[in-house]
């Protein structure tokens, strides 16, 4: 099994190593600029979304190669249904969001960042009557089940907290080599 660190932050809320963030400093004004031209929080039948997907095969199959292996080296569970997609969302102080889960489009969800704001925009998560919040690290990917409630937290400065999401939907419960655990 290849080594990504593997740090289980909660039951439910695991770490991998996950060094990305410097394939796509060269794209951080296409990143900024597709985010612009696609954001609109009302553009599915009225509800309220926040992420747009990021258009860039490079990038794609990069993040799609590792989050891939991650998955392979540690999950038990059949291949995705879906296509992976590279879902983007760019927050600032002016930004919210709510707690929601992918129940409906993910067995595994997994988010990683290239910027984050220096004071404030942790990552919560609704486990049962529990919020536990988590500091986001550059270069490390969070997985957790589909079914999880998250939201990012407000942020007290206006730095772009820029954020991908991956989803893997298959009908098999993951359960972690590991810790034997399934979601």
């Amino acid at each position: 099994m290849t080594d990504h660190n593997f740090k289980r932050t909660h039951r439910y809320i695991h770490e991998y190593d996950f060094p990305i963030k410097e394939h796509f400093l060269p794209y951080i004004d296409d990143i900024k600029k597709q985010w612009e031209e696609k954001f609109d929080e009302d553009r599915i039948e009225g509800q309220k979304t926040y992420n747009v997907i990021y258009e860039n095969p490079k990038l794609q199959k990069l993040v799609e190669d590792k989050f891939l292996q991650i998955i392979y080296n540690y999950y038990v569970t059949e291949p995705s249904f879906y296509p992976i997609e590279l879902n983007l969302y760019i927050q600032n102080q002016n930004s919210y969001s709510y707690y929601h889960n992918h129940l409906k489009n993910a067995s595994l969800t997994a988010t990683f960042y290239l910027a984050l704001p220096e004071k404030g925009g942790e990552l919560s998560f609704l486990i049962g009557d529990q919020y536990i919040n988590l500091k986001p690290q550059l270069d490390k990917i969070y997985v957790f089940p589909g079914w999880l409630y998250h939201a990012p937290l407000p942020q007290e400065d206006n730095m772009d907290r820029i954020c991908f999401n991956l989803e893997y939907f298959s009908l098999q419960k993951p359960l972690h080599k590991n810790t034997h655990e399934i979601w």
